[in-house]
């Protein structure tokens, strides 16, 4: 198995401790974080395999770097570890992105067991992964390169919020998408009804598209919900994302 790097999101210092160490001592590189932010922060500045999420980070929901997260880098593994036993709290981690939950208190050899598990699965399916872009309307995102071509194969220059916006919904299909969900998933933060930025950028992706030849519905609002792509997609190999 390759080398794994995981990220540890926990503000309690001993159970976070015990983590490091048992996974540490397997010779997985590890970082900790005790707050949101320096998780967010932390999975935009480096690449990391599987994050461990506590589910309560003091005043702040380990939820919202799930939802995040999942949008952003859709091949991480995520693991909640939660105080929380109920079951629904259960389903509404594994809805919101988590591909595990384990409660407190916890066995640390299972959080290993858990972990190399996951990251088995990953590394077998992430060569597979890897290799799939998107065609949307004649278009083609590649989230690899971090391109978007049009229908002649030229480059569409977008910006790392635009296509970070442009990823989500496509992502999402023909379903809509809140604009709380954006937010995660271009800023890194919750959305903020006061500001527009969202907007805005919507409206930037929706113009570089037109011009580019994409029909004026093909990235719609949805008053009062949010934004989707009024199209179909589908999975096409890297080394024929430029071929139409």
């Amino acid at each position: 198995m390759a080398s794994i790097r995981v990220l540890i999101l926990e503000d309690d210092p001993i159970s976070a401790g015990m983590l490091r160490h048992v996974l540490e001592k397997e010779g997985i590189a590890c970082e900790h974080c005790s707050t949101l932010r320096e998780g967010l922060l932390s999975f935009q500045r480096e690449v990391f395999d599987i994050a461990l999420v506590d589910r309560i980070l003091g005043s702040e929901d380990g939820l919202d770097f799930v939802r995040w997260a999942r949008e952003r880098h859709p091949l991480a593994g995520i693991i909640i570890i939660s105080s929380r036993t109920v079951t629904d709290e259960r389903i509404q981690g594994i809805r919101d992105g988590a591909d595990d939950y384990l409660t407190k208190p916890f066995e640390p050899r299972e959080v290993l067991a858990r972990v190399q598990r996951l990251a088995g699965r990953l590394e077998r399916h992430g060569a597979q992964d890897d290799a799939q872009a998107v065609r949307f309307c004649g278009f083609v995102l590649d989230p690899q390169e971090r391109k978007v071509l049009d229908p002649t194969g030229q480059d569409i220059r977008l910006t790392g919020k635009e296509f970070a916006l442009l990823h989500c919904l496509l992502r999402a299909g023909v379903n809509v998408v809140d604009r709380e969900r954006l937010s995660l998933a271009v800023h890194g933060r919750s959305w903020n009804p006061l500001e527009r930025g969202i907007d805005i950028l919507a409206s930037k992706v929706r113009l570089k598209l037109r011009s580019a030849g994409a029909p004026d519905e093909l990235l719609r609002s949805v008053r009062g919900e949010g934004y989707l792509l009024g199209t179909s997609t589908e999975t096409v190999p890297r080394t024929t994302a430029g071929r139409q």
